[in-house]
Formats: structure tokens, C-alpha cells, sequence
């Protein structure tokens, strides 16, 4: 299943330069903040018993299995729907609609049967 995630994050990191490229704001704001999830998801705890390695003591990231990185996208998709539910009740429609739209990007990414690319 590894060989799933590595995909997504190489289609998402890929997307990500399309999206810079094409000065795509909203999918680049969405693609960085899922890939720095990512990130901080694999980030080993100064607390967690670990091996230094090498001259600077750097310590091996943990590897994120599909359903890791599956949970961290929808995460996303749900802090993403609520902070538009809240907008909406605020009475402001438009940045909740942006936050849809971000949210719809995030779904794109999510295993079949989750949601559909966008």
C-alpha cells in the first residue's frame, strides 16, 4: 500500500508546481498545506525514544501508511467544511465559498470511493 501513498504525494508535489505555475492560489494554499501534514505527521517526537545517525544526529522519519495519509486528507476536508459552516453562520458567504472550493481540491486527492478528482 506504500507504493499508493508515495503516488499521491508524487501527483500532489507535482500538481503543486502546475499549480505555481499557473499562479493557481487557491491549489497551491491546498497542496502545501496537505503536503506540510505530511510532513509534521512524519516528524519524530523529541519525546519518542530514537537513533541519532550521521554528523548532525539526524533521526529517520516515521513512514506513513495510506491510512495516515488518507486520515491527514480528510482531517483537512472536515476542518475545511467547518470553518465554512462557521463563515456561512457569520453570515459570510463568499471566504466560505473559497473554503469549499479548497476543500473540493483536498476531496480530489482522496482514495477512490472517498470523493473524485476535481
Amino acid at each position: 500500500m506504500g507504493v499508493v501513498t508515495e503516488s499521491v504525494r508524487q501527483l500532489m508535489q507535482t500538481d503543486l508546481r502546475a499549480a505555481m505555475a499557473e499562479r493557481d492560489k487557491p491549489r497551491v494554499e491546498v497542496l502545501r498545506s496537505a503536503l506540510a501534514a505530511f510532513a509534521n505527521a512524519e516528524a519524530v517526537s523529541v519525546d519518542d525514544d530514537h537513533v541519532a545517525s550521521g554528523l548532525l544526529g539526524d533521526v529517520a522519519r516515521r513512514d506513513l501508511t495510506d491510512d495516515h495519509h488518507t486520515s491527514i486528507l480528510v482531517k483537512g476536508c472536515d476542518d475545511l467544511a467547518a470553518a465554512s459552516r462557521e463563515l456561512r453562520e457569520l453570515g459570510l458567504d463568499d471566504e466560505a465559498s473559497k473554503l469549499d472550493h479548497q476543500a473540493s481540491i483536498l476531496r480530489g486527492y482522496l482514495p477512490d470511493g472517498s470523493a473524485g478528482r476535481e
